[in-house]
């Protein structure tokens, strides 16, 4: 898996898109500065099965997070292990701020995953 960053043109009055593949924190804080002062944001959550059934049947791969054409997806394979890992600082401590509210659809499982799994709870609207 390499990680990618890509700009797509406008195309036919669609804004342009950047977007950001990646598992590095460091990456993702540069990423995430921008929104620094802002509130609302979507949030895609892939949860998919896992090796270790007997341990965790399913497990969080990736997390999106978007605001407009910017999107953010973070690659959490590196952190799944069976002692849990905790979440990246920058991503948790994003995530949690009180103002923050995250939108997006069928969230209620996937946030519980990833307080389960990472100790993180998010303040979401699950469509």
């Amino acid at each position: 898996q390499r990680d990618f960053h890509m700009s797509l043109p406008s195309y036919y009055g669609v804004p342009d898109l950047d977007a950001l593949h990646t598992s590095s924190v460091e990456e993702a804080a540069s990423f995430l500065k921008p929104w620094e002062n802002e509130h609302e944001f979507g949030l895609y959550i892939r949860v998919v099965p896992s090796d270790n059934k007997a341990f965790f049947p399913v497990r969080v791969e990736l997390l999106g997070i978007s605001r407009g054409t910017r999107v953010l997806i973070f690659d959490l394979r590196p952190y799944l292990r069976v002692v849990p890992t905790p979440l990246p600082a920058v991503l948790a401590d994003f995530l949690q701020q009180s103002d923050r509210l995250f939108y997006g659809m069928d969230l209620k499982r996937s946030v519980g995953r990833l307080a389960f799994e990472f100790d993180t709870v998010v303040r979401c609207v699950d469509f």
